[in-house]
C-alpha cells in the first residue's frame, strides 16, 4: 500500500493539496484538476513500476481531493487503476 499525497503544501497549516482552494470556483475547479492531472498519474505510474504492481493490482482511494483526483484519474487514464 502506498499513500501519496499532494505535490503542494496547504497553506492553512499541515498537510498537502493537489490543487489550491484559494479562490475556487466551480468554474475554475476543472482547470485546476486538469493542471495538476499529469503530476497525479506520473506519481501513479511511479509507484506501480517501483513496486512492480500492474494497473490490475492498483486500487485509487481518496479523501476531499484524494477522491476527487482518483475519480478524474480514472477518466483520464482508464488503465490507471484496475477494475
Amino acid at each position: 500500500m502506498v499513500s501519496i499525497g499532494g505535490p503542494f503544501a496547504f497553506g492553512n497549516g499541515e498537510g498537502r493539496q493537489w490543487f489550491s482552494v484559494q479562490g475556487i470556483t466551480e468554474d475554475n475547479r476543472v482547470q485546476r484538476i486538469a493542471e495538476v492531472m499529469p503530476t497525479f498519474v506520473e506519481t501513479v505510474r511511479y509507484w506501480q513500476q517501483h513496486s512492480g504492481v500492474s494497473y490490475a493490482g492498483t486500487a485509487l482511494v481518496g479523501f476531499s481531493q484524494g477522491s476527487i483526483m482518483a475519480l478524474e484519474g480514472l477518466k483520464a487514464e482508464a488503465k490507471l487503476p484496475g477494475g
